[in-house]
Parts: structure tokens; sequence; C-alpha cells
């Protein structure tokens, strides 16, 4: 199984920590444009989605973001925080093939919905 570079370096940043998409491309200093072509894809594949937050404080978790939400998102005027689904989580475990004796995993709560994080210990 083959991934386009881009959007390895988006899953593997979003399992390493919850993430935001204008976060990646300036910790690996990748054009917006690239990073919004690949999201796309992940978006389009079921492979990621978005916890929207208004400015309310209203949140919206299971979203899949339109292309040009995911550029407002680089652009930092939208408010979001992205993680795999249960698909992207599977796709890049066949990728990976992680030893999990190296992941610890992390508890989150929003409005009684209940989410569950694998991260890093690296």
């Amino acid at each position: 199984m083959t991934i386009h570079r881009v959007e390895y370096l988006l899953l593997f940043s979003v399992l390493k920590d919850g993430e935001f998409l204008k976060n990646v491309a300036s910790d690996w200093r990748l054009c917006h444009t690239e990073v919004a072509a690949a999201s796309d894809r992940l978006f389009q594949n079921g492979d990621i989605l978005v916890l929207l937050t208004t400015k309310e404080g209203v949140r919206t978790p299971d979203v899949v973001l339109t292309l040009s939400q995911i550029k407002a998102a680089l652009d930092g005027k939208l408010n979001m925080g992205y993680y795999l689904s249960p698909q992207g989580g599977a796709r890049w475990e066949a990728l990976c093939h992680p030893d999990w004796n190296w992941f610890y995993q992390q508890s989150t709560f929003y409005e009684r919905r209940e989410s569950y994080i694998i991260c890093s210990r690296i």
C-alpha cells in the first residue's frame, strides 16, 4: 500500500497529537495548496473527520469539510480540530505496522460524547 507524502504527514500528525490543519502546514513547512489537496482526499475517502466549534462554543463532531472550509481552516478562519476516523486509523495501521507497546490511550469527553485518542509516547 502506498500513500501520498502529505496525506501520510496529516495522518501521522493527528495520531501523535490532536491537530489543526494550519499547524500541520506550518510544522512541516508545507504550502497550503498541497495540504488542502491532501486533506480533501482524506476527507472524501473518510479517513479524517473534524470537530467544529462555533464562536458560541457549540461543538459538532464527525464533520467532513469541503475544500473551501479546508482553505478557511488553513487560513485560521475556521475553528476546528481534525482526527482519524476508524477507517483512517486502520489505513495508518496498515501502512505503518505500529508496535502498540509504544502508544497510550487518552480519553476526551465533549458534550456527553466519548472519544479516544491513541497517542505516541515518543
